[in-house]
């Protein structure tokens, strides 16, 4: 995930930027919180129960296409 953050950095090429997260534990690290804040993004974690409020990509993309991969 650390090195995610330096690509991510790189991306943006210094605008400024938020990055959206569910709670997943893994992001929740101290070390990642804090390579967010050494890049100076701002993180936003959406909480357990939101998924389909405020990720549509997970709902409208992501779960038809994991369901139709399971039924393979």
């Amino acid at each position: 995930m650390i090195k995610y953050v330096d690509y991510i950095k790189n991306l943006i090429n210094n605008n400024l930027a938020i990055i959206v997260y569910d709670s997943f534990k893994g992001y929740l690290e101290e070390s990642v919180k804090k390579k967010f804040w050494d890049h100076d993004f701002d993180l936003a974690i959406i909480f357990s129960g939101l998924t389909s409020i405020c990720q549509l990509l997970d709902i409208i993309i992501n779960k038809p296409f994991k369901n139709n991969l399971h039924k393979e």
